[in-house]
């Protein structure tokens, strides 16, 4: 179980017992999105993604995060091979991640990809703040930001980061 269906689960049991009704789990059977069909896309991928240049690591990091739809990933470095960068060097994450997170994860800002469709936040050293300039970027392209836009919210995130580094009175 992924972390958020574990969390909703223990939630509908808590109330399942309170209200004495029976307690079901029917989310265990649904599959994840990304899942169908996942050893012949898993094939696909590496396949896919051995010629484009990207590394096994980086390879396995989409499988992961991604399941079937990091073939949409590898879409995207298709029409611009410059999304097959890495954004941080020790990271597994890539600029595609930013612009599928955009297209179709709903993202708008860069600490919805930061910290909410990767993990950049917390496996980052600075937090995101060395990338976040660079997300921005791959976002405005995306969203139409005016420069002013662009700025605001790469403004947001550094003093959203700054708070955190505060609070847990960390060097950066």
């Amino acid at each position: 179980l992924t972390t958020y269906r574990r969390m909703a689960q223990d939630t509908v049991d808590v109330l399942n017992h309170r209200d004495g009704s029976p307690v079901v789990h029917p989310t265990q059977s649904l599959p994840l999105q990304g899942s169908a069909g996942w050893p012949f896309v898993q094939r696909e991928l590496e396949k896919q993604g051995s010629a484009l240049g990207l590394s096994h690591q980086t390879i396995a990091h989409l499988g992961k995060s991604y399941g079937a739809e990091a073939i949409t990933i590898l879409d995207l470095i298709s029409g611009d091979p410059s999304l097959a960068q890495l954004l941080i060097d020790d990271l597994p994450y890539i600029r595609a991640e930013v612009v599928y997170a955009t297209c179709y994860e709903m993202a708008v800002t860069p600490y919805d990809v930061l910290a909410r469709r990767t993990s950049i936040t917390l496996e980052d050293r600075q937090r995101g703040l060395g990338v976040v300039d660079e997300v921005a970027a791959l976002m405005a392209k995306e969203l139409q930001w005016t420069p002013e836009q662009q700025k605001s919210l790469v403004d947001a995130f550094c003093r959203a980061m700054d708070r955190q580094i505060a609070a847990e009175k960390i060097e950066v």
